[in-house]
């Protein structure tokens, strides 16, 4: 569970950020379109904010980002040759390979920082991949996921868990959810869509 940390220890680990030795978060994508940006986004408010920051991608993801242009941000990839080409197949097979090999380049990735003396504090992971919490449990760093996702498609995937919608759903449906407009299956993520789920 996240609690947030009392004000104390907070303002201890802010000057300390702004210091020599400064706090460092480890950021950790899906990488797959829409994911990848808004984790990039959010890897750049906390520099600005004076933490240290690593941008954890495949090499090939890693290309295609605009190099930082703070010293406090740095991208490190994990590399497979799997991940070399863009994705191929169904998102499903992408994510068990993926799910085969990033688990222990993360491992290894954070090994290598604590190895160096690095001040790793947090690992900030991408929602779909639930097994970024047990990789900072093992380190004793915290872990939070990070939605990339709205809330409203939070919202649906919470109510198809619970059988309050039904998944998939038919193309001709039309449904609500509290507090927004009548949506049909064009509007909805696609894995709760026709070709998902």
């Amino acid at each position: 569970k996240f609690s947030p940390l009392p004000q104390q220890q907070m303002n201890k680990m802010e000057k300390k950020a702004r210091g020599g030795n400064g706090i460092h978060v480890i950021v950790f994508p899906f990488p797959v379109q829409g994911h990848i940006n808004p984790m990039l986004q959010f890897s750049k408010q906390l520099a600005s904010r004076g933490l240290r920051v690593t941008f954890a991608t495949t090499s090939s993801f890693a290309t295609k980002i605009t190099p930082f242009s703070s010293n406090s941000t740095t991208i490190e990839t994990i590399l497979d040759g799997v991940f070399e080409t863009t994705p191929t197949g169904t998102i499903d097979a992408y994510m068990k390979r993926f799910n085969d090999f990033a688990p222990h380049r993360l491992t290894q990735l954070i090994e290598k920082k604590l190895i160096l003396k690095d001040c790793v504090r947090c690992l900030v992971y991408d929602s779909v991949l639930p097994w970024g919490h047990d990789i900072a449990r093992k380190f004793g760093i915290y872990g939070a996921p990070y939605f990339t996702q709205s809330c409203l498609v939070n919202l649906m995937y919470y109510q198809v868990h619970h059988g309050v919608l039904s998944a998939p759903i038919e193309e001709e449906t039309s449904f609500g959810v509290d507090g927004m407009p009548v949506m049909e299956a064009r509007d909805v993520p696609s894995f709760v869509g026709k070709i998902g789920l």
